[in-house]
């Protein structure tokens, strides 16, 4: 499967309070997932309205005619804490289209350019800092500070 991960820290997003309609008590992200769909927005990306899951919240993108699934969630450490840790995935995700998913390889470009984007979000205030992506799973390897 075709995915980037990131790993951040931010005190700017709630990491303390389960609001009434979270799906659970750790599906933080909420408040952080339409932060970032702004900066999506602003670089020209069309970014679906959040969707709540069990994990945190996440939007559905395209890039290259591919869907892509973008999710962030909070680390199970930092909930509690004022600055807490999260964890941003990028991945291509044909859904139930049994062709693509057998079939059809999405570009590795696209993926770049969907991270790239993502980053400059992240990096658009001062709200986020410690920005780690992954090679391959988060917290495994060496991390660099950009996509």
């Amino acid at each position: 499967m075709m995915q980037r991960h990131a790993t951040f820290r931010s005190s700017q997003f709630e990491s303390k309070t389960a609001g009434a309609h979270f799906i659970n008590e750790r599906c933080f992200g909420e408040d952080l997932l339409s932060w970032l769909r702004g900066g999506l927005t602003a670089a020209g990306l069309d970014a679906s309205e959040p969707i709540r899951e069990d994990y945190g919240w996440g939007v559905w993108l395209q890039a290259g005619g591919d869907p892509y699934w973008l999710c962030v969630g909070i680390m199970d450490d930092s909930i509690g804490q004022e600055d807490a840790e999260w964890l941003l995935t990028v991945a291509y995700d044909p859904g139930l289209n049994i062709i693509k998913r057998l079939f059809h390889r999405p570009r590795a470009a696209d993926l770049t350019r969907l991270a790239k984007a993502v980053h400059a979000a992240l990096t658009s205030g001062v709200a986020v800092r410690d920005i780690r992506w992954w090679p391959g799973e988060p917290e495994v390897g060496v991390p660099s500070g950009y996509p």
